[in-house]
């Protein structure tokens, strides 16, 4: 009889194990969910997953923005992620890539592939939706208010906050929101229109995602206004609009020095640039007007390349400034460093004879400079620019008697 009960309790206890192991693998298993973009596991994972394939591919990738977060529970969990990111100073492109967490919190990168996320060119908004809101919304001055102090910050300059312009929000999960803020700030004393987009998770914790010069719907859809040729967008729409040409004439097109720039902003988040520039096609010195359309994932498209001769404005907008000037003297230095990598000869600065700028958030310097090459000491004009996120490129360099 002992035997009996035993052996049924023995069943028992067995039925009930296969009882719980099956609700447990079911619970384990299943397909993938949408989290929120904020989500700390999405976070990190999307963290890892930047680092991990800019270590395989000895590339420098930077997470601009978690587009779409999806998580698959099975032993551990994976993560579907769509991001943004940009690789050594390129354009920002979609990818996604899917992380491996297991039950000891350790990732693995299953898979980093090139991605629309959903999007084409011409969205005019992301797949949940941005929808406006008052301008005195408590989340959205919240927003506002971090956002000039975080790109204080980031910049080292001066900027407080005039006017919310217009605002827009969207909610990718429970609790969290995402905040895109048209405002007048004053920067160093000066007034523009800027474009800031704001996330906030559940807990009320704030990341500022962009940050970008914009009209804000100020101008009319049809008017282009005048910008200055250092502006960082500008300087983008350039470079891809001269890759662009090459490759659509089969020729051979030198980076271009910008003349005249120009953009209107026909929705709130795109731009349109219209460029005139000076370059060389196939060796023969030549300009040219371009028109390039950004919408708001940064996504270019060449519009329009034609020969013109866009004149010199009247006045180049440079300010002279102190020679020991922390921003002439970074120009300086980057000049000297990116030239010698460039001709493989080592270049040294001497001393900075004048130094000019002109540019507010993204700026434009213009330094004259005795420069050593192999012992003989020759006089150069170089000239640099500087994106909001101090972002430099060399522009120009030639031999010069620095206007004397």
């Amino acid at each position: 009889m002992k035997t009996n009960i035993r052996t049924a309790i023995s069943l028992l206890t067995f039925a009930m194990v296969l009882t719980f192991a099956s609700a447990s693998f079911a619970q384990v298993v299943g397909g993938y969910k949408v989290i929120a973009k904020t989500d700390a596991g999405a976070v990190a994972a999307a963290d890892f997953a930047v680092a991990a394939e800019g270590k395989k591919t000895i590339k420098g990738f930077e997470l601009s923005e978690i587009v779409k977060a999806e998580r698959q529970i099975v032993q551990g969990s994976n993560y579907r992620l769509c991001m943004k990111v940009a690789a050594e100073g390129k354009d920002p492109s979609f990818v996604q890539a899917v992380v491996y967490v297991d039950l000891k919190n350790n990732r693995k990168l299953s898979s980093w592939v090139d991605s629309t996320c959903g999007y084409s060119a011409g969205t005019a908004t992301t797949a949940d939706g941005f929808k406006a809101v008052d301008k005195d919304d408590a989340g959205a001055g919240l927003a506002a208010d971090f956002a000039v102090k975080t790109q204080s910050k980031k910049t080292k300059s001066a900027i407080t906050l005039a006017e919310i312009v217009k605002v827009e929000d969207q909610e990718p999960g429970m609790m969290s929101r995402n905040f895109r803020l048209c405002m007048k700030v004053n920067t160093n004393g000066k007034t523009s229109s800027v474009q800031a987009v704001v996330s906030m998770d559940e807990y009320s914790n704030l990341k500022l995602i962009s940050w970008a010069a914009a009209k804000c719907g100020e101008a009319a859809a049809d008017a282009f206004k005048p910008i200055e040729n250092g502006d960082g967008g500008a300087g983008l729409a350039a470079d891809f609009a001269v890759k662009e040409q090459s490759k659509r004439t089969k020729t051979k097109i030198t980076p271009a020095t910008i003349v005249k720039a120009e953009d209107q902003e026909p929705n709130i988040g795109y731009r349109n640039f219209r460029l005139c520039l000076k370059t060389t096609v196939n060796g023969k010195p030549a300009s040219a007007q371009a028109v390039v359309s950004m919408d708001q994932y940064s996504n270019f498209k060449l519009v329009s390349w034609t020969d013109a001769k866009c004149g010199e404005p009247a006045g180049d907008g440079f300010t002279q400034v102190d020679k020991t000037d922390a921003g002439i003297g970074l120009a300086a230095d980057f000049a000297v460093k990116k030239h010698s990598e460039e001709k493989k000869i080592k270049h040294t600065l001497t001393s900075i004879l004048k130094g000019e700028e002109k540019g507010t958030f993204a700026m434009t310097y213009r330094v004259c400079m005795k420069v050593a090459e192999d012992g003989k000491t020759q006089v150069i004009q170089a000239v640099v620019t500087m994106d909001l996120y101090s972002n430099m490129k060399l522009v120009s360099w030639e031999h010069s008697n620095c206007g004397n």
